[in-house]
């Protein structure tokens, strides 16, 4: 069994839209799973306070290593 990750969008008439290059893969009509996966208020706040806390710890000293 082939698995490819990717964000999809549910479209108002309640059909999955996957990303273009997941449409080239997948034969029409071809029977698939699917796994669906909500991001709830907890996981957006943790992701938000992850990211802040990276940017807060960045030193100037840190930009030696932008030229890499």
């Amino acid at each position: 069994m082939q698995t490819y990750e990717c964000v999809a969008t549910i479209e108002k008439q309640g059909f999955l839209r996957l990303p273009e290059h997941l449409g080239k893969i997948i034969e029409p009509r071809q029977k698939v799973r699917i796994l669906v996966m909500l991001e709830d208020e907890e996981e957006r706040a943790w992701n938000t306070f992850v990211a802040e806390q990276f940017i807060n710890g960045y030193s100037e000293q840190d930009s030696i290593y932008d030229s890499l």
